[in-house]
């Protein structure tokens, strides 16, 4: 028998985290990891504009390429919306997304990241030849700190789908 009940220990369970259907680094605990497989061939990238609308509240599109300042000036009238401006600059960004396997949640997730030392940490670890062959490596992604002073760290790990049961969970997720 448990020795707290299941009510209590509901209540001081930490938070499913990265679980559903995508895996963002800012949904890193704090001084938390997060260890995933890159299953997809390749990234989707594209650039991330963040508007501010009239009537309240932000959202974000992605294009494919750097939007020019009509197509911006076009989705600011479809949205009734501005640009958004971060210390004095539009917050139009580099971003990228792929399919993982996120050991954690035992499932496929879509990657998104925008920040931008992330992105290059994992375009120079993917570069590196002793890592060409994705498949027989992991990825943890790490976080340390909060809002301005948050920095991320990638590591390669060997795979852990040299284990035939996690292989199979991955291909079959």
């Amino acid at each position: 028998m448990a020795f707290f009940t299941e009510e209590f220990a509901a209540s001081i369970a930490p938070k499913e985290r990265n679980s559903g259907a995508y895996l963002n680094p800012s949904s890193i605990d704090d001084n938390g990891s997060v260890r995933f497989c890159i299953v997809s061939e390749s990234p989707i990238t594209g650039i991330e504009v963040w508007f501010t609308k009239a009537a309240g509240g932000v959202t974000k599109r992605i294009f494919r390429e750097q939007p020019t300042p009509s197509q911006l000036q076009a989705v600011c009238e479809l949205l009734g919306a501005e640009v958004l401006e971060r210390d004095g600059r539009p917050a139009i960004k580099p971003c990228v997304a792929f399919f993982v396997y996120n050991y954690e949640a035992a499932a496929i997730q879509c990657f998104s990241a925008n920040q931008k030392t992330l992105m290059q940490d994992i375009e120079r670890l993917t570069s590196l030849e002793d890592y060409e062959n994705l498949g027989q490596w992991d990825m943890r992604l790490s976080r340390r700190g909060k809002g301005v002073d948050t920095k991320y760290t990638v590591d390669m790990l060997p795979s852990k789908r040299a284990n035939a049961d996690v292989a199979k969970k991955v291909f079959t997720a």
